[in-house]
């Protein structure tokens, strides 16, 4: 019963309430390719983008908790400093120029 309503839940806001937080998969095209390494992660984050362009990056505890991780750009890839935040499971949000990429990683503090 508990499980059914969980699934219940989660469908509604998936359709209620898509640009706050996605907590499923259903646009293919964010299913695929750029994948954050290393995952899980303690201190940098790193995610190749290519020539694509950053509008912004956040992660999301499952809380619902919103960070912005300091970023810098080399070479085609995002290196995000995670060093300050707590261990634990994050949704991150990748939004390039033309795109949205969602990932969920692992932080692990030493």
């Amino acid at each position: 019963k508990f499980k059914n309503w969980i699934t219940t839940r989660l469908r509604w806001l998936d359709r209620n309430i898509p640009s706050l937080f996605v907590t499923g998969v259903e646009n293919p095209k964010i299913a695929k390719g750029y994948n954050p390494y290393p995952n899980p992660a303690s201190d940098k984050l790193a995610w190749e983008i290519g020539n694509n362009t950053v509008k912004s990056i956040t992660l999301t505890s499952l809380g619902g908790k919103v960070f912005h991780p300091k970023s810098s750009y080399e070479n085609g890839t995002v290196f995000l400093d995670i060093s300050t935040i707590q261990s634990g499971i994050y949704i991150a949000t990748l939004f390039l120029a033309d795109d949205t990429i969602i990932r969920k990683i692992v932080i692990k503090t030493e």
